[in-house]
């Protein structure tokens, strides 16, 4: 048997492993209450992006590479129906080391096409602890004699990554108070756009339902579904572009799945990380600084770096509203 053969059939057992790894393994519910993650090891096939994704955002995609078509039918397949997005530079193939952990929630088939269309949602962030692979590996059974289904994708061995929640009780209410003077400063954006631009008061459905979903006030979470669905600009994007002909055969090419993290129970703590990150992902931070707050483990300092943009966001209205008073 030669090397290279030897060296897919390894990989190929990462790709079983894989499939068969449950989703308590890659379980996102220690990743945000209070420590760095969780300790196991889990697989994880990754996709680079020139973007960096956060936690609580909807990530659709239009799939046509082949070893990325095959990577997600294998991640469809999977029992945890987890992989991880990381941000990686285009020019030298750099990738990051932390990055986004995705649940697969829509698997679109366009088979005439050549395409996928996914939708997954960030339930949180891994670290990667080693490389696995990114060599083709084994993704099926073969077609027929002399045949293998490979795909080129990397594989790690990933672990959860999370925010080290305040331990003492002085600590919880400086960050309790500093994400409630975030949501304040937001109402007093809120109030100046009113005035200078529409006249009228504006209510809180001018945020996004993923920011008003974590927020620190419970009549804006009240109005609020629970259980976060598709990212409708999925099935927008496949609409529009007419690649599925007849209308009902969207049903019959659909596979839709619950996130497992839709209707999990979150401690204070936990809905003040996604608050942080649902802001900070609206903003207009950079790559770079959305990558820098994705790997920080303090909510504070997310919190504090939001705080000061809003701030400033906040005084030029305010300057702008001054001069209309008096002109």
């Amino acid at each position: 048997m030669s090397a290279s053969s030897s060296g897919k059939e390894e990989v190929g057992k990462w790709a079983e492993q894989y499939r068969c790894q449950p989703s308590s393994r890659a379980s996102s519910s220690g990743a945000s209450s209070g420590g760095a993650g969780g300790t196991e090891a889990f697989m994880l096939p990754l996709m680079t992006l020139s973007k960096c994704k956060m936690p609580t955002e909807s990530v659709p995609l239009q799939i046509f590479e082949p070893r990325y078509r095959l990577m997600f039918k294998l991640v469809n397949q999977s029992a945890s129906r987890r992989f991880g997005v990381v941000l990686a530079d285009k020019n030298s193939g750099l990738m990051e080391s932390v990055g986004a952990l995705c649940e697969l929630t829509h698997f679109v088939t366009v088979p005439e096409r050549r395409r996928l269309f996914i939708n997954a949602r960030v339930i949180g962030r891994f670290q990667t602890q080693r490389v696995v692979s990114d060599k083709p590996f084994l993704a099926g059974k073969p077609a027929g004699p002399g045949t293998v289904v490979l795909v080129h994708v990397c594989e790690v061995l990933a672990a959860q990554y999370g925010d080290q929640g305040p331990q003492e009780v002085a600590e919880q209410l400086q960050l309790a108070a500093l994400e409630q003077r975030v949501w304040d400063i937001m109402q007093d954006i809120k109030g100046l756009a009113g005035k200078l631009f529409l006249a009228e008061k504006l209510g809180n459905d001018i945020f996004s339902l993923e920011t008003r979903r974590w927020s620190p006030d419970a009549a804006a979470r009240a109005g609020v579904a629970t259980a976060a669905g598709a990212d409708p600009t999925l099935m927008r994007m496949v609409e529009v572009a007419g690649l599925l002909g007849d209308a009902q055969t969207m049903a019959e090419r659909t596979t839709e799945y619950l996130c497992s993290d839709a209707l999990r129970e979150v401690s204070d703590n936990e809905r003040r990380e996604r608050f942080s990150f649902a802001l900070s992902r609206t903003l207009d931070f950079g790559p770079e600084r959305l990558q820098h707050l994705l790997y920080t483990q303090d909510t504070a300092e997310r919190l504090r770096a939001v705080e000061e943009h809003l701030l400033e966001g906040r005084a030029y209205l305010a300057a702008r509203s001054t001069l209309r008073d008096m002109f």
